[in-house]
């Protein structure tokens, strides 16, 4: 990745439950100049698939100073969020809260202890899709002040069929 000096944005669309190998990730994730990321359902293999993950997760080199993060999942795509991927976007997030201006995931899979811990001086837009996940509501309402130049807050929380609004 070092080697391509020039790429800024990067789309990696995978299969649900494919993903990249963490060796890859780890080296996409260190490319300096990447500024935006744009990921389908699934970023990493299955821990019991992919031979190295590590036992103990972490990126080899700092993040770099990624602006963008997406993650757009189509509204009828199923999702099952994977304890790696949960831990390795936790991670990359604690290293991105002060450069991240736009953030667009389903809130079963946005770092919502990330967002917790840190302060987002420069979050523009926020975007959370899916649901229905209790903690992502609370989250939002509780964390609001850690991001003091938020002007887009777009929650798109569903309700399972059958059941009243909470």
């Amino acid at each position: 990745m070092r080697e391509m000096t020039g790429l800024r944005n990067l789309v990696v669309d995978t299969i649900p439950a494919g993903g990249l190998p963490f060796y890859l990730l780890d080296a996409i994730l260190s490319a300096p100049q990447l500024c935006s990321i744009q990921f389908g359902p699934s970023i990493c293999l299955p821990v019991e698939q992919d031979t190295s993950f590590p036992k103990r997760l972490r990126l080899t080199g700092p993040a770099p100073p990624i602006t963008t993060f997406r993650r757009s999942l189509r509204s009828y795509q199923p999702y099952q969020r994977t304890a790696a991927e949960a831990d390795l976007l936790y991670r990359l997030f604690k290293q991105i809260h002060g450069t991240l201006q736009v953030a667009e995931m389903t809130s079963d899979t946005a770092p919502l202890r990330a967002f917790r811990d840190n302060d987002w001086p420069r979050l523009d837009e926020l975007v959370l899709r899916g649901g229905p996940r209790r903690s992502s509501c609370a989250f939002v309402v509780e964390n609001l002040t850690r991001m003091p130049n938020l002007r887009v807050l777009k929650l798109e929380l569903a309700q399972p069929c059958g059941t009243d609004p909470r």
